[in-house]
């Protein structure tokens, strides 16, 4: 398994390879680099709700913005924003925030099981040789939600937790990384909850 800054440029690999997956499947296009995000988004079909401002603020959580953005190709039909976080408590926490805002529900329903599936079966050793990703309840409210977690930690005792949720037309994906599991999970769930109320 790899370590701590590894894992999460794994998560990042995994989701370039599952915006692939969604695109080979009338989901949108891969994105290739990452633009700055601007408040008002990519026009959405049904009504004024942008990915941009869906993404949570986390500092409540002792998280660091580190980074925000979009994929550079998304499309009219799929807005998407992208946040990375840093923790520096003890012991540390990274998490990634993936947000997609389809056209409408049927879309996003067709997005979430397509690619919370995905997520159960990522490329061969992208987390580290021969780990696999193990079910795990999730954590946060959704209209559907499907949670995985790496079967064998880090170098440095940590794992990865997948998480996705759909709320209403809203696809989102959270990444966690930690070596402590009840916190992660409090975390978790905080994170949704943020992101459940900015999504309706």
């Amino acid at each position: 398994m790899r370590n701590h800054r590894g894992a999460l440029q794994a998560a990042l690999a995994l989701c370039l390879a599952c915006c692939a997956l969604a695109a080979a499947c009338g989901g949108g296009d891969t994105p290739s680099t990452i633009a700055k995000v601007t408040v008002s988004g990519t026009p959405t079909v049904q009504g004024e709700l942008h990915a941009a401002e869906i993404v949570p603020k986390l500092d409540d959580l002792g998280f660091k913005l580190i980074s925000q953005g979009k994929p550079s190709a998304s499309t009219n039909f799929q807005d998407v924003a992208l946040a990375q976080y840093q923790s520096n408590s003890t012991p540390p926490m990274s998490a990634r925030v993936e947000i997609s805002v389809l056209p409408d529900v049927a879309t996003a329903t067709t997005q979430f099981g397509i690619l919370s599936e995905a997520l159960r079966n990522p490329p061969a050793g992208l987390f580290g040789a021969d780990t696999k990703q193990l079910d795990t309840p999730s954590p946060g409210p959704g209209d559907e939600s499907k949670s995985f977690v790496t079967e064998t930690p880090d170098t440095g005792g940590n794992y990865v937790w997948s998480d996705s949720y759909r709320f209403g037309r809203t696809f989102v994906i959270v990444y966690t990384i930690s070596n402590d599991k009840a916190k992660a999970l409090s975390t978790r769930k905080a994170i949704a909850e943020q992101i459940e109320i900015r999504a309706k």
